[in-house]
């Protein structure tokens, strides 16, 4: 058993809007003790920076300019980068194409604070490193499945 030191967490924000960045930021690196080693606003510069820093994670928002979201995804897919990807949107209805397009889970813009630690325990449990696949579910789900909107 490995009783060194931890290695924190590199994560990659990608998000046009400033006041998400912060809120995911502040949220990672004071509450979970992450690091957020890049923050970028459109995709073209977030496939140079992920090519980069080949971070262990990516919160990346669904509609980022630049790319189809999609093309987005399968461009970072072709990158072989070793950590996980995590959309976040503010329509739930986005989340099948997130999943099947490669994203490892799906978060609603609106998700509360228990919502992303329950999806960082459930990507970073499956195999932590590995590259992008699409898991089986979206957190905040039942949120949805009750006809709540994750749009505010």
């Amino acid at each position: 058993m490995y009783n060194g030191p931890m290695v924190p967490m590199h994560v990659l924000l990608a998000d046009v809007h400033v006041q998400v960045r912060w809120a995911l930021r502040t949220f990672l690196q004071e509450g979970l003790g992450f690091v957020v080693v890049g923050e970028v606003h459109e995709a073209e510069e977030l496939l140079s920076l992920a090519e980069a820093l080949r971070p262990d994670l990516i919160f990346l928002e669904w509609e980022l300019p630049g790319l189809a979201p999609c093309a987005t995804l399968a461009a970072l897919g072709a990158l072989e980068l070793p950590g996980k990807v995590i959309v976040i949107g503010q329509r739930p209805e986005c989340q099948q194409a997130a999943l099947a397009a490669g994203a490892d889970a799906f978060l609603c813009k609106t998700a509360s604070p228990d919502q992303v630690r329950l999806a960082l325990v459930r990507v970073m449990a499956d195999g932590g490193g590995a590259q992008l696949r699409a898991p089986s579910k979206m957190v905040g789900s039942e949120e949805v499945a009750q006809g709540k909107s994750c749009i505010r």
